[in-house]
């Protein structure tokens, strides 16, 4: 049993098409639930914190008297650790290029033409949808004299 993919035409771009390539997961929920409990943290801190802390002088405050101190340092450890958790995956340009291309790649093994073909004033465009579904069509520039 061949499972044989439609060929779309010019014409009948856009459509929307399964492409077998696993789509980019630009964050990390585990270090993004830490952080948001670290700033949690924070706020419970500075809201319902002593109002006196009591130190040595000549030793100073010790790790956690700082965090009763200064509950701030705490909630911004939390909002960067939850923007790092955010977009960890660490995407250069050049591996964003590089996706776009095998993007256009997979996307093109279902396409009646080839897009190099194309104009100078007209590419190919990949928009993810969700999951494996992608939007494929053709952007027309439109050079204005």
């Amino acid at each position: 049993m061949s499972t044989a993919l439609k060929k779309y035409t010019q014409q009948e771009l856009p459509a929307q098409l399964t492409l077998n390539l696993e789509p980019l997961n630009e964050s990390n929920p585990g270090i993004t639930l830490l952080g948001g409990v670290i700033t949690v943290i924070g706020f419970l801190i500075l809201i319902f914190g002593p109002n006196k802390v009591y130190y040595n002088p000549y030793e100073g405050l010790s790790f956690l008297q700082y965090f009763l101190v200064y509950p701030g340092i705490v909630i911004a450890i939390g909002v960067l650790i939850m923007r790092g958790g955010r977009s960890s995956s660490n995407l250069t340009a050049e591996a964003l290029n590089q996706r776009e291309i095998s993007l256009k790649m997979e996307a093109s093994k279902q396409l009646d033409f080839d897009p190099q073909t194309l104009p100078k004033d007209e590419s190919l465009y990949v928009n993810h949808l969700g999951g494996r579904l992608y939007e494929v069509g053709i952007n027309r520039q439109s050079s204005l004299s």
